[in-house]
């Protein structure tokens, strides 16, 4: 039995499709993964492309800011093969269910961690067996949607089989050598994660894998860096954890581990780590590891705000978390949100003058956009009309919904003003001094262009009227 993993439109290495593929595979079945972006796909080539494989079953991966894209292909898929069944999984379905089964475009969808129940799943497709007893399972029953009920997550997460990086073509995501907006320093680079879950309750953030920390081994991480590094050549790092440093003892093996074995390799941790576990050993360990770039999630600098979004930051570790890393030459960048649920003007203006007065090297201010599967989304899904919600590609970059006491017409400007103080001429002066190219230089310059002298904010301010 063949089964096709597709993804859409993002430039990121598709981590979660090879982590089904492989055990798929382990399964016996046949897989084949498109990245219908990365393959520089368009509905004709696509569509020459699926008889080719001819596929038994369809997985198609979505996020919410995809949906329409991910439904878009899901079409394509339909045009060639009627009949052929096709489930969803990701974050998007995972939070909206019975809105994703409400197309005919969708037979089922794969509810949270997906190993486990994509293999019942493609052996009952394979059997021609009903679904009903498949735990994290939704589908659809003569007209109604059927949910099996939630899957416990896997928790000896080591038993997990490694990625099947064989199923993708590496070199074209080469091409892309910017997946997360910060410059890599090697041409060969790969995505992994070393756990999953994160023990936190960020009323933003979904809750795809729980909300329990399920850490692999420092023993299984570098079997899978060791394999990456001699096997694909790959050379640099980028550590997608939620909570990579949450148990310090085990983030330092893993680092030590690295520096033992003089893996000439670069790191960075671009999905952020916990400021608030740093400290001198920590961070020296990281640099001598390879790190370059490191992450950390601020969010807002209000502390009101911090407590109803449960961000369980303490302000006052921020600061010399970034300090440290700066000390160590590490570059800095800090996330925050603007735009919450009821957030005051002066509420923003106080995130704007923290990141400001920090060491920080680079910020991102990115608009708050309910998600579904967060609390956020659920606190205000009465005002949402999902089918117009997403009838667009949804990103942090523009507003889509007035949450906070800013008008939203006002919001992109905001942005604009606060990333043009946050980038002044001494700190333009600290990242030329950090980076180690006269490449970095270009990129970054080209990036301050885009975002800080001549953003576009047009198709924000279309949407909005």
């Amino acid at each position: 039995m063949k089964v096709l993993l597709i993804k859409s439109v993002t430039k990121h290495f598709p981590l979660g499709l090879m982590y089904l593929a492989s055990e798929l595979e382990g399964q016996g079945f046949e897989v084949s993964i498109l990245d219908y972006f990365i393959g520089r796909y368009n509905p004709d080539s696509f569509k020459e492309r699926l008889p080719q494989i001819k596929p038994d079953l369809v997985g198609i991966n979505c996020f919410s800011f995809e949906a329409k894209p991910a439904f878009f292909i899901a079409r394509l898929v339909r045009q060639i093969y009627p009949k052929v069944h096709i489930t969803m999984g990701g974050p998007h379905p995972t939070g909206l269910p019975e809105y994703t089964l409400k197309s005919d475009l969708v037979d089922s969808v794969v509810i949270g961690e997906g190993e486990k129940t994509l293999v019942e799943l493609a052996q009952a497709v394979n059997k021609k067996q009903a679904l009903s007893g498949i735990k994290g399972l939704a589908f659809k029953e003569r007209g109604r949607v059927v949910f099996n009920g939630y899957r416990e997550h896997i928790k000896e997460v080591d038993n997990i089989l490694y990625p099947a990086y064989h199923l993708i073509d590496l070199d074209k995501y080469f091409e892309f050598p910017d997946p997360h907006g910060m410059a890599t320093r090697h041409p060969r680079f790969m995505s992994i994660f070393t756990s999953r879950g994160c023990p936190f309750s960020c009323t933003y953030c979904h809750n795809t894998f729980g909300k329990s920390f399920r850490a692999r081994s420092p023993e299984n991480v570098l079997g899978e860096i060791e394999l990456l590094y001699h096997k694909f050549g790959i050379r640099e790092f980028h550590i997608e954890d939620d909570a990579f440093n949450v148990d310090l003892d085990r983030a330092e093996k893993i680092l030590d581990m690295i520096i033992e074995r003089k893996l000439k390799i670069s790191m960075q941790f671009p999905n952020g780590i916990r400021a608030d576990r740093l400290n001198d050993r920590f961070v020296r360990k990281l640099k001598k590891a390879g790190t370059f770039m490191v992450a950390i999630g601020v969010e807002s600098a209000s502390k009101d705000i911090l407590k109803q979004i449960r961000k369980n930051l303490d302000l006052n570790k921020i600061l010399p978390a970034i300090k440290i890393l700066a000390k160590n030459n590490i570059l800095v960048w800090g996330y925050f949100m603007i735009g919450f649920l009821n957030e005051k003007r002066s509420q923003i203006q106080e995130t704007i003058d923290f990141a400001s007065k920090t060491k920080l090297h680079f910020a991102s201010f990115s608009i708050v956009v309910p998600y579904p599967g967060t609390e956020i989304f659920e606190e205000v899904r009465s005002r949402i009309d999902l089918d117009k919600y997403f009838s667009e590609r949804l990103t942090y970059s523009l507003p889509q919904l007035q949450l906070s006491e800013v008008p939203l017409n006002e919001i992109g400007e905001i942005k604009r003003v606060a990333l043009k103080k946050f980038y002044n001429p001494i700190r333009i002066l600290r990242i030329v001094g950090m980076v180690s190219s006269f490449k970095e230089i270009k990129f970054y310059w080209g990036k301050f262009i885009k975002n800080v002298l001549k953003p576009r904010f047009g198709e924000a301010q279309k949407r909005i009227n």
